[in-house]
C-alpha cells in the first residue's frame, strides 16, 4: 500500500509540474494599410480608422502566428487616443483578425511618441493573444506616413515578448514539494 502511495506523489508531482508549465506567443505580426483606411490628427493625437475590416497582415507571420495566421487575413484595427505623453492607455482589443484563427493585442502603455510633419509613430506595450496560447506580454509599433490627399500609409507590427511568468517558481515549489515527499520514502527505501 505504501508503494501506491508514493507512485500517486510522484505522479501528482509530475501532473503538477506539466500543469505550471503554459505556451507563450513567440513571433511577430505585421500589419497594413494604405489610404482612407486610417486618419491621424496630430494635434488631437488621435488615431481614427475606418469601420469593419480595415487592415491586413503584410508580412508573413513568425512564430506562433505562422501558419495559424495567414499572409493577407483582414484585421479591424480600433481608433484610439494617444495623449501628449507616453502613458498608460486602454484599448482592448487595439486589433483582432476577423477571419481564421483570431489573434488579437490590447494595448496597455505607449511608451514612446514620435511626431513629425505629416507623420507618427508610437511605441507600446499590452497584451497578445492568439488562440490555443497563454496571453503573452508584447511589443507593439505603429507609425503613419502622410500620402497624397492626407491619406495615409500605416503598419503595425507586434513582437510578443516571452516572460517567465511565474512559470520558474511554480515548478521550483513543484519540486521542493516533490522532494519533501522523496525525502519520507527515501529511508524505507533503503530498507
Amino acid at each position: 500500500m505504501k508503494t501506491n502511495t508514493r507512485i500517486s506523489i510522484v505522479l501528482a508531482s509530475l501532473l503538477a509540474a506539466g500543469a505550471a508549465n503554459a505556451a507563450p506567443i513567440t513571433g511577430s505580426i505585421h500589419i497594413a494599410a494604405f489610404g482612407a483606411s486610417v486618419a491621424v490628427n496630430t494635434v488631437a493625437n488621435t488615431v481614427t480608422f475606418a469601420a469593419g475590416n480595415n487592415g491586413q497582415v503584410n508580412i508573413a507571420p513568425t512564430g506562433s502566428y505562422a501558419g495559424l495566421v495567414l499572409l493577407g487575413a483582414s484585421v479591424h484595427y480600433n481608433s484610439f487616443n494617444y495623449g501628449a505623453l507616453p502613458g498608460p492607455v486602454a484599448v482592448a482589443p487595439l486589433w483582432i483578425t476577423t477571419a481564421g484563427t483570431l489573434a488579437s493585442f490590447d494595448l496597455s502603455v505607449i511608451t514612446s511618441i514620435t511626431e513629425g510633419s505629416g507623420a507618427v509613430s508610437l511605441l507600446g506595450t499590452g497584451t497578445a493573444k492568439l488562440a490555443g496560447f497563454t496571453d503573452t506580454p508584447g511589443n507593439w509599433s505603429f507609425s503613419a506616413t502622410s500620402a497624397t490627399g492626407g491619406e495615409f500609409n500605416w503598419s503595425s507590427t507586434n513582437t510578443p515578448r516571452v516572460p517567465d511568468g511565474g512559470a520558474t517558481l511554480a515548478l521550483l515549489g513543484v519540486s521542493v514539494l516533490g522532494l519533501g515527499g522523496m525525502r519520507r520514502f527515501l529511508p524505507s527505501l533503503k530498507k
